[in-house]
């Protein structure tokens, strides 16, 4: 479900002098304004939750590349139930940064300042910084964090690594 047409788009919100965290929180507000206008007791949930998902999407995917770039050798997930696509209202947005190597000293330094940019959007963000074998490492010693990277999705960077994690976690090498 797209979403909905009288949220004006993120971009919409940035100008050439702002700061696209704080031009993030204004559209965040926007958004979850007019969501929650659209919510009626009786109506059907699923649609809202999707449109949520979709609406911290676009502010997640934006950030990334204005601090991490588009071609970065590391990957953006969405996790859990935000994974998932359903996003209740004030849930936690949970996110994993993923790379095949520990960050080196210019990847580390921009995802810094990505993960300090999601905190001034004011969205609850549970974040993780892994690399390939951490997540195969802390997989084998926690159902939960395997359940969680279980339900996941790429939001942005290399797509290499969300399968690799895919392979790692796959139910038939865990158990």
């Amino acid at each position: 479900t797209p979403l909905d047409t009288s949220i004006p788009p993120f971009d919409a919100f940035i100008t050439q002098d702002s700061n696209p965290a704080l031009a993030a929180r204004g559209f965040l507000q926007t958004a979850r304004k007019a969501l929650a206008e659209n919510f009626a007791p009786g109506k059907a949930v699923t649609p809202l939750l999707r449109q949520t998902s979709d609406m911290v999407d676009s502010v997640l995917t934006r950030l990334w590349v204005e601090y991490v770039g588009e071609n970065s050798a590391a990957a953006l997930i969405a996790v859990g139930g935000y994974g998932r696509g359903e996003l209740f209202p004030q849930s936690d947005i949970d996110v994993l940064v993923l790379t095949r190597e520990a960050p080196d000293a210019d990847t580390a330094p921009q995802l810094e300042q990505f993960v300090t940019s999601l905190w001034d959007t004011g969205l609850q963000i549970g974040h993780s910084v892994r690399t390939l074998a951490e997540c195969a490492e802390l997989a084998k010693e926690d159902l939960t964090v395997v359940t969680t990277m279980m339900e996941s999705r790429h939001l942005a960077g290399t797509t290499g690594l969300i399968k690799a994690l895919a392979e790692i976690i796959d139910p038939s090498k865990m158990w």
